[in-house]
């Protein structure tokens, strides 16, 4: 009996929380927020980007995005020479044309300790959900296969 509530407990323990996996939710068409490591966030950033963008073919057989811009600022404070900065903000936003010249650009913030937010603007606000449509499947197929 006693054995039988050990496992009862160690499986409620794992069924609510116990072995969490990384979640993403929306706060609306626009914004959404996940628990993914933020490096495996720029990764499914820059292959929804890579999905969306309009691509042109290059006389020398390159492919290239014309369109495309990318900056990112982190700040930390805490932070010696001998150690890593105990907490830190980053901010990253990539922007580009889709295939019908329909400008989106993509924003992420994190911070230490917290999940990251996202932000979608398209011109066509409607589009908007189907941008956070893709990057949550590259977010799940991060998940899933992490590098």
């Amino acid at each position: 009996m006693k054995r039988m509530l050990v496992i009862l407990a160690a499986g409620v323990f794992i069924f609510l929380g116990g072995c969490q996996t990384a979640t993403f939710g929306t706060y609306g068409p626009d914004a959404a927020w996940t628990t993914v490591d933020a490096k495996a966030v720029d990764r499914a950033v820059s292959r929804t980007y890579t999905k969306l963008a309009h691509w042109i073919d290059n006389a020398d057989g390159t492919r290239s995005c014309p369109s495309m811009h990318a900056a990112s600022t982190t700040h930390s404070v805490g932070k010696t020479p001998d150690a890593e900065a105990r907490q830190t903000c980053s901010r990253t936003e990539v922007s580009f044309d889709d295939p019908d010249g329909k400008h989106i650009k993509i924003e992420t913030i994190s911070t230490s300790g917290n999940p990251t937010l996202i932000f979608v603007t398209h011109d066509d606000p409607d589009a908007s959900p189907m941008v956070l449509r893709e990057l949550h499947a590259e977010l799940e197929a991060e998940e899933a296969h992490p590098n």
